[in-house]
């Protein structure tokens, strides 16, 4: 994996709440990443984002309206032992991530039809934690959330930085 590179990710702020149990039960560097759905990841390396770079984004970004959505369940992604509240509905997401391959195609996503979420906890013993998050927040479930803007982030010796943002329109 590399040791730098960047994700487009839009903030859930409705879900900051959760950030103790994240960083509770995410080991890796996306714990100090507040509550989050990734748009599209691996992105450009920063080194390469110039004001033309940027201002391309703005301008993709700003084509697109603001929008809510809803956390309500929990999934898993048992083979790697991640347990994530699943966004709904998906399709403004994904419009996003098309539009952003379609504008880059030379850039490669890891996944090309993600499963959108935010990511709660990253363990082997994931009924256990599953049970501790439904006991600690299961009654603040559905979260309702507005998606106002995408961010650009940078992962930098295991560190994530938010270096961008880029509104989505409000009209």
């Amino acid at each position: 994996m590399r040791e730098k590179f960047t994700a487009l990710s839009i903030p859930v702020e409705e879900a900051f709440f959760l950030q103790p149990f994240r960083e509770r039960h995410i080991s890796t560097p996306a714990a100090k990443k507040p509550p989050h759905v990734t748009v599209y990841s691996p992105f450009k390396e920063m080194e390469v984002m110039n004001e033309q770079a940027l201002q391309e984004l703005t301008d993709l970004f700003a084509s697109f309206k603001q929008f809510t959505y809803t956390l309500k369940s929990t999934g898993r992604f048992a083979d790697i032992g991640v347990l994530y509240l699943l966004v709904e509905p998906a399709e403004s997401f994904q419009a996003l991530s098309s539009a952003l391959q379609e504008k880059y195609p030379e850039l490669q996503p890891y996944l090309t039809d993600p499963i959108l979420h935010v990511t709660l906890a990253r363990v082997k013993d994931l009924d256990n934690v599953e049970n501790k998050f439904y006991l600690e927040f299961g009654n603040q479930l559905p979260i309702q959330a507005y998606a106002k803007e995408v961010c650009l982030y940078e992962k930098h010796d295991n560190v994530w930085c938010k270096r961008n943002n880029f509104p989505l329109s409000s009209r």
